[in-house]
């Protein structure tokens, strides 16, 4: 896989798939919403006016559950906005709305997020909303190490933002005050670490996954024909694709259709498929049983699916080590209630997915004479992977967050040269020139030292 495919695969696995805003770009159903308020609206009034002196619009899609308190903290913020009512949204609103009020819209959304997104992937901007601006950063995560902070942060109703500094190494932004719920996590993880052919077998499903997910998007976004491609994931959610159009249909009836000559077409095709919980390609036979299943039998068709499309297989040493690692649980807690610490233990999140759950069951279940006879083996390493973990822990390193999230920001849109983002900072963010200069800028040059090379 070339590097750019590497690249791609990895942003994949960090994309939000738990929040419910997200924004889109079908320039038919903004004007649509816009025109249908013209007349007798005031905000639409106030809009047309914005337009015709050189200003922009921008929108963002709520869903059905919450465009009622989105529409309320606009309302409390003063934003003028219209809503779009498409039959077509299946009860999703469009707020649109004048650019200069989209740093408020911004907070609002924000807000939103912190009140109802409980764990898991966020923008770090709801992160700093969540904290207040009192954020720490984990350092030099590899992305074996992100995608299990990730899901076990989703298990422990944490919210974190992901960084990519680099290729290969990844920071996590998180709110200071679950500085202890990351210990946990980290501990957690320093385990399965310490546990080195377990952890092998961690590392080689989330490859597959990640492989998985990239060849979908690939052949869905090189499809020239209107030949069917029928996709399906654990929770009920669907994706039937042609060249012409890409139909997505949500478990209880909603449907999106994206059509091929949708802005950022493949973009929205990436977004609704980071949605989907384990996102499978079905043939037609197979789609049409699954449609016709109830949900339990939907997951044992797609968990069957995914081990015939080659996800990866236990070694009998790799089993072991992770039998060990599962019954060894009781006694690390035991070991660190010893070492007068208070951390606990988190579920192992590979014990949630229900792709890599069903390979150890399988596995479990036809080697069981060999398994019980292993045991006192077993029970020998425990003690010394303890103290291996106990290591592997200590080399996580956290930080405060020292760069305020506006400068970063406004830092970033200097670095791409986003001119509009700029120019509504600087109207609502009055930082302090020389305070920046003397603390984070030594060249002057307006972008901190830490985001240049070579500084």
């Amino acid at each position: 896989m070339q590097q750019s495919d590497v690249d791609r695969a990895i942003s994949h696995l960090f994309k939000t798939a738990d929040i419910s805003l997200k924004t889109i770009s079908t320039l038919s159903d903004v004007l649509y919403g816009y025109l249908n308020y013209l007349n007798h609206d005031k905000n639409a009034n106030f809009l047309s006016n914005y337009l015709a002196h050189g200003g922009k619009c921008e929108f963002v899609e709520s869903s059905k559950e919450g465009a009622g308190e989105i529409e309320r903290m606009l309302k409390q913020e003063g934003v003028k906005y219209v809503v779009s009512e498409l039959s077509s949204l299946n009860g999703r609103k469009i707020f649109i709305y004048a650019d200069k009020d989209a740093n408020t819209v911004d907070k609002v959304i924000n807000k939103y997020r912190c009140n109802y997104c409980k764990g898991g992937i966020v923008p770090k901007s709801v992160i700093n909303e969540m904290s207040s601006g009192y954020m720490r950063k984990l350092y030099d995560l590899s992305k074996y190490e992100a995608v299990l902070f990730s899901e076990t942060s989703k298990l422990a109703g944490i919210n974190i933002a992901l960084e990519n500094p680099s290729n290969e190494k990844y920071n996590l932004v998180f709110n200071k005050t679950d500085a202890s719920k990351i210990n946990n996590i980290k501990m957690t993880i320093s385990i399965q670490e310490a546990h080195k052919k377990a952890f092998e077998w961690i590392k080689k499903q989330i490859d597959y996954e990640e492989k998985v997910l990239l060849n979908l998007s690939e052949k869905i976004h090189n499809q020239e024909n209107n030949i069917p491609i029928y996709i399906a994931d654990l929770n009920g959610n669907t994706m039937i694709t042609t060249a012409d159009k890409v139909t997505y249909r949500e478990h209880g009836g909603a449907e999106v259709v994206i059509d091929y000559s949708d802005t950022n077409r493949n973009e929205q095709i990436e977004q609704y498929l980071c949605i989907m919980n384990n996102p499978r390609e079905l043939d037609e036979k197979v789609f049409k049983q699954y449609e016709l299943s109830p949900l339990t039998k939907k997951v044992d068709i797609l968990i069957a699916a995914d081990k015939e499309n080659g996800r990866p297989e236990f070694s009998q040493s790799e089993f072991l080590d992770m039998q060990t690692m599962i019954e060894s649980r009781m006694l690390y807690e035991q070991k660190l209630a010893q070492d007068k610490s208070e951390q606990e233990i988190y579920q192992y999140s590979f014990l949630n997915n229900e792709m890599r759950r069903a390979t150890f069951e399988a596995f479990e279940k036809t080697n069981e004479e060999h398994i019980h006879n292993q045991k006192e083996i077993r029970e020998v390493k425990e003690l010394v992977l303890y103290d291996e973990a106990r290591s592997i822990y200590r080399g996580f390193r956290d930080k405060d967050e020292k760069i305020p999230f506006d400068l970063e920001k406004r830092a970033e849109n200097i670095l791409n040269q986003n001119l509009d983002d700029i120019n509504r900072m600087s109207e609502e963010f009055q930082h302090d020139d020389f305070t920046f200069e003397l603390s984070n800028d030594a060249n002057g040059n307006m972008i901190p030292d830490d985001k240049e090379v070579g500084v």
